[in-house]
């Protein structure tokens, strides 16, 4: 029987979830983000200013979609400069226009005072504690949001503590304000150890977008029935998207025990597994560009023991001719 992986039959709306304007501390206003969008071929924009919670649904037309979110920070209080420990968490409304936020920020930002009126804001102060940060998720989850882990690799956390986080929905694996910073382009590694302990978690792909120069186009590629509130969250909740700042991903089908892949040009086609298990088409890289792959999943399906049925899954990475990459979600054993 086969099965897509991607769903067909539906639309396939270019999506960024990770952006700022000059509400925060972004280069562009609301509309004039909404225009480079727009010019990009992006359908839907989760506007995520720093540290308050916005609603910018004025924005909507036929063609484009604003979504409610914000872009929470913690620091560590009286660090040395350029080595406090951070952590910024992306919060994206599963309901239009619910203005609510777990914490008080810790910073507001020049146009913070037009909007602050409108948000309901939990008179806590987050720290930067595992214990503390773990409440904010599980509190921010609870009232109907979804939380990513953005950039982190621009962290300062030593022997891998945020390890001990749990309750995203998604993890950026590749953040372009953050690569044109000088911090390590992916953040694969990070991503799978989440994947290794059990989080069920999405790989994420922005622009962050504070300014021109990082504004190229990256992000996701979500396929739902059509460009609504509902439907794109209903998307973004099943996983029905891959992320992308460059390759393309046309189609992702199993059938019996195969799996195939089409796509646009890439350089290596890499499957990767909860374990040591990896398989690369074309076995070794021969310079010349394929667009399709199959991977025979018998090795990945014996590899499966009992205490690891919950954690098991595969994953798809895409490299393209320039080094840029798309990322399939993973796809857990026990939902196929």
């Amino acid at each position: 029987m086969l099965k897509y992986l991607l769903p067909q039959r539906k639309r396939y709306f270019k999506t960024a979830l990770h952006v700022h304007t000059d509400v925060s501390d972004g280069f562009w206003t609301p509309e004039e983000l909404k225009a480079c969008f727009k010019e990009q071929g992006f359908s839907c924009v989760a506007f995520s200013d720093h540290n308050l919670i916005t609603d910018q649904s004025h924005l909507n037309d036929e063609d484009f979609l604003a979504l409610t979110s914000y872009e929470m920070g913690f620091s560590e209080k009286g660090g040395l400069p350029y080595h406090n420990k951070g952590i910024h968490i992306n919060v994206l409304s599963k309901e239009a226009g619910h203005l609510w936020q777990a914490a008080k920020p810790e910073k507001l930002y020049k146009r913070s005072p037009e909007f602050i009126d409108k948000a309901q804001i939990v008179d806590w102060d987050c720290d930067i504690s595992m214990q503390s940060i773990n409440k904010f998720i599980a509190d921010t989850n609870a009232q109907g949001f979804l939380c990513t882990y953005n950039h982190p690799d621009c962290n300062m956390f030593y022997d891998n503590e945020d390890m001990e986080l749990t309750g995203f929905w998604g993890l950026e694996v590749f953040n372009n304000d953050g690569y044109l910073c000088g911090n390590p382009s992916y953040n694969d590694e990070k991503y799978q150890r989440f994947l290794m302990k059990g989080e069920r978690i999405f790989p994420i792909i922005s622009d962050d977008c504070h300014s021109k120069k990082s504004f190229r186009g990256y992000g996701l590629w979500v396929g739902a029935e059509e460009l609504t509130y509902e439907a794109i969250i209903q998307a973004l909740v099943k996983g029905d998207f891959y992320s992308t700042n460059g390759p393309e991903i046309y189609s992702l089908t199993l059938e019996d025990k195969t799996l195939r892949v089409t796509c646009s040009d890439a350089i290596h086609i890499a499957l990767l597994t909860q374990g040591n298990l990896r398989m690369m088409r074309p076995p070794h890289e021969q310079g010349i560009p394929v667009n399709e792959a199959t991977f025979d999943l018998t090795p990945w399906l014996n590899s499966i023991s009992d205490g690891w049925k919950d954690r098991a899954f595969f994953r798809l990475v895409i490299t393209g001719p320039t080094g840029k990459r798309a990322y399939t979600r993973p796809y857990w054993f026990d939902e196929l």
